[in-house]
C-alpha cells in the first residue's frame, strides 16, 4: 500500500489539454502532471501576484490549495471541452506576468553578507538544538517505513 492514494480508473491523458492561460478561469476543473493526475480546478485569480489558486479535489489532500504562477499553467491538464477565456483576458494575463518577471539586485557589503551569514548559522544551531531536545520524530530509533499510512503518535 502506498501512502499516496491513488485513482486507478483516472481518465486518460488524451482527454485533457497541456494548460494554457486561456483555461485559467475559476471553476475550471484540472489534474496536476504528477504520476497520479492529481484532481483540482481554479479556485481563484489573483491579478495583483499573478498567481492562480489550484484547489485539490481528491485524495487524502483534498480541500487543500497552491497558490501558481499564471506562467505554471502547463504544469496542469485541462479537460478538452473546458471553458477558455477570450483572447483580451489572455492577453491582460500575459501582459501581467511581463509586468511581474523583472530581475531584482539586491546589493549587500561584505560586511552586511558576514552578519547574515552568522545570523543564519546561530540559527541553524539554535534550531537543531530544540528539534533534538523536543522533537519525537528525531528521537526515535526504528527505521521510518514510508508505505506506513500512520505517523508517529
Amino acid at each position: 500500500m502506498s501512502t499516496h492514494q491513488f485513482n486507478e480508473q483516472m481518465l486518460p491523458d488524451d482527454l485533457f489539454s497541456l494548460g494554457e492561460l486561456k483555461h485559467l478561469r475559476i471553476g475550471n476543473e484540472c489534474r496536476l502532471l504528477d504520476k497520479r493526475r492529481t484532481p483540482g480546478f481554479i479556485k481563484s485569480i489573483d491579478m495583483d501576484a499573478g498567481f492562480f489558486r489550484w484547489e485539490i479535489s481528491d485524495f487524502e489532500d483534498q480541500g487543500q490549495f497552491w497558490d501558481v504562477e499564471f506562467e505554471h499553467v502547463g504544469n496542469y491538464q485541462f479537460q478538452n471541452n473546458s471553458r477558455e477565456l477570450n483572447s483580451g483576458e489572455v492577453e491582460k494575463l500575459s501582459k501581467r506576468i511581463e509586468s511581474l518577471n523583472n530581475f531584482i539586485e539586491v546589493k549587500s557589503t561584505d560586511v552586511i553578507k558576514h552578519q547574515n551569514n552568522e545570523s543564519i548559522k546561530l540559527a541553524t544551531v539554535e534550531i537543531l538544538n530544540w528539534l533534538d531536545r523536543n522533537s519525537e520524530f528525531f528521537q526515535q530509533t526504528s527505521p521510518i517505513d514510508f508505505q506506513s499510512l500512520i505517523g508517529l503518535d
